[in-house]
Parts: C-alpha cells; sequence; structure tokens
C-alpha cells in the first residue's frame, strides 16, 4: 500500500495498484484506493486506477470518467474508451468520434479498436455514423496499420450484422404468431451487412500499401 500511495516513481505506484488489485479488488479500501488514485497527479497512475476500478465498481468507474471526459491525455483518454467500450450507450458515441478525430500515430490503433467494439452494442443509427467515420478512416488514413484498424472493426461490425440476420430469420421461422416484423429486421440487417461489405471489397481492391494487400490476400 505505501508503494501505490507513497512511491515517488509513478512506474511503481502503478504496478503496485496492479498488485494490489489482483487479490483485493472487491475489498472496499481497495475501491477507495482506486478511486483516490484516480486524482494522481501522474496520468500512468490515475489511468491506472481508472481501469482498476472498471472490474470491482463499473458504475463508478463509469461516473469517474465522465468526469475525465475533458481530459486530453492519451492514457486517460484510452482508459475512458474503455470503459465505455465495455458499458457505454449510444450517448459515448460523440467522445469516440472526437478523441479519433483529434489523436495521431499509433495510438489511434488502440481507440479505433476499442470504437469498434463500443459500436457492437449501439443502436443502428449511431453504427452507421460510427460506419461512416471507419470507411473514411480506412480509405484515407496516412498510416496503414490504422487503416487496418478500421477495416478490422468494420468487419466485425459486418459480421455482428449478419449474425443478428440469421437470428431474426431463425425467429421469425419458430414464432407462431404471423408476425412478419422479424423477416423485416433480418432483411434490414442484411442489407446494413451488404452494405459493409461491399466497401470494404472497393478499400481492399484499392489498397496499394503492400504491407495491407498481402493481408488482405490471407
Amino acid at each position: 500500500i505505501q508503494l501505490a500511495t507513497k512511491d515517488e516513481k509513478s512506474q511503481v505506484k502503478a504496478e503496485a495498484l496492479g498488485l494490489l488489485n489482483k487479490f483485493f479488488s472487491s475489498e472496499s479500501w481497495m475501491i477507495k484506493l482506486n478511486t483516490d488514485a484516480t486524482y494522481d497527479r501522474s496520468y500512468l497512475v490515475a489511468s491506472k486506477a481508472l481501469l482498476n476500478l472498471s472490474a470491482s465498481d463499473a458504475t463508478l468507474a463509469f461516473e469517474m470518467a465522465k468526469r475525465a471526459e475533458a481530459d486530453s491525455n492519451i492514457h486517460i483518454v484510452k482508459s475512458i474508451a474503455t470503459i465505455y467500450a465495455q458499458n457505454g450507450s449510444d450517448s459515448e458515441n460523440g467522445f469516440f468520434m472526437k478523441s479519433i478525430q483529434r489523436i495521431t500515430g499509433f495510438d489511434n490503433y488502440d481507440m479505433i479498436s476499442l470504437y469498434g467494439n463500443f459500436l457492437l452494442g449501439r443502436s443502428d443509427s449511431v453504427i452507421q455514423k460510427g460506419v461512416d467515420m471507419l470507411l473514411g478512416v480506412a480509405r484515407k488514413n496516412p498510416i496503414w496499420f490504422i487503416r487496418l484498424a478500421a477495416v478490422n472493426a468494420l468487419t466485425e461490425i459486418e459480421q455482428m450484422y449478419l449474425n443478428r440476420a440469421r437470428e431474426f430469420k431463425l425467429q421469425a421461422t419458430t414464432s407462431r404468431s404471423g408476425d412478419n416484423s422479424l423477416e423485416q429486421k433480418a432483411g434490414k440487417a442484411e442489407k446494413m451487412a451488404g452494405d459493409i461489405h461491399s466497401s470494404l471489397q472497393e478499400i481492399k481492391a484499392s489498397e496499394s500499401d503492400i504491407n495491407l494487400r498481402n493481408i488482405f490476400k490471407e
């Protein structure tokens, strides 16, 4: 506990917090220790504490993440994104879109991956906004592995809609109510998947980077 709260080195404090949480994450004193650590002057420690808190008290972690949204430090932003990807709602879509547009370099790979996970549980209207933005990243981002992250996220969303269409069709075949809304939902999911698939095929066909061309051949 002394190392987690008093040590002068941020890395030591963060590692000590992680070790304590490994064994005592659900203890009330540990939850308080994590909560206090989210205010640490070290972004590394604060972000680690926020993630630790999400494993033991998701509601409190979500509240703390909301309070920290204005912080632009990448460690904090990634921790918030992880929490939102796990427990967020449509309301948090703006956070992701703004963050991805602002962040550059390798850090955006993680953000786009988290955004893809976040979108899997959202409404169709929010997913469509996300798909439009991810398509832009997949086509235009200058860094090939960032484009890859966007393609991977879009592929997962496409698969989600295909799975959803199959589920609706199965429900329709076993339903005795005669309700055709399930078939309509299946058709809508299939269209969403088809639109994404067509866009991905176009993106892969026009890609010039040798790394991505080799990956897309697999």
